[in-house]
């Protein structure tokens, strides 16, 4: 009988053991697959954002399909390009589709801060905002130290689609209009990332919206 419950026991030890053991393994599959998801998003975006040319002007932007503001100029290129963005992937829209823009917002010294927003690169992600501000020369403005984003590109990944959307606000106060990835979920903080004037050109570049895409 004692060595009946001896067995009962090693084999109640065995089993938790497998259990425990079994559970280990799916937390790291987890985390593994997490960081490689993680790694591939960053991958991908910095080889996007690293194959456009560092000295790129804004009329080559524009020819790419780049929603581009030329503060130098004041000059919109591809205003229906960033219109399509938002239409595909807004809160509010009636279909929500994986889509991606590039946008290049031209400095009053002509240098190019670069975004790269994409929305579902993968299935459970939602939008991935990638900021390449290297372009700019951080020693001219006054700064007691060099930003993190002046040296290096800054991926936000933690932006889910069930609680943000895309919005392009007009404000005429201020005569700019404001692209933002609204909060619609307390906690949850407004992304405001680019801006660009009000009533001035928008140059017509007659390239269809629907066909822009951004393969390296």
């Amino acid at each position: 009988m004692k060595n009946k419950r001896v067995i009962v026991f090693i084999i109640a030890i065995m089993l938790i053991l497998i259990i425990i053991s079994i559970c280990w393994i799916y937390k790291k599959q987890k985390q593994y697959a997490a960081y490689k998801q993680l790694t591939d998003i960053k991958e991908h975006y910095k080889t996007t954002l690293d194959s456009i040319p560092r000295d790129i002007t804004p009329i080559q932007a524009a020819e790419r399909g780049y929603f581009v503001y030329d503060s130098v100029q004041n000059k919109i290129y591809n205003k229906d390009v960033l219109d399509r963005f938002v239409k595909n992937t807004e809160m509010n829209a009636e279909n929500r589709i994986a889509d991606e823009i590039i946008i290049v917002l031209y400095t009053i010294n002509g240098e190019p801060i670069i975004y790269d927003l994409g929305y579902k690169y993968k299935e459970n992600i939602g939008y991935v905002l990638a900021k390449d501000a290297t372009r700019v020369d951080g020693t001219n403005a006054e700064f007691t130290y060099i930003p993190r984003e002046y040296y290096e590109v800054v991926i936000n990944h933690d932006i889910p689609s069930e609680h943000y959307g895309i919005t392009v606000t007009e404000d005429f106060g201020i005569s700019a209009g404001i692209i933002t990835l609204t909060s619609y979920s307390e906690g949850y903080e407004d992304i405001e990332f680019a801006r660009y004037l009000l009533n001035i050109e928008v140059v017509d570049t007659k390239i269809d919206p629907d066909e822009v895409t951004y393969s390296t």
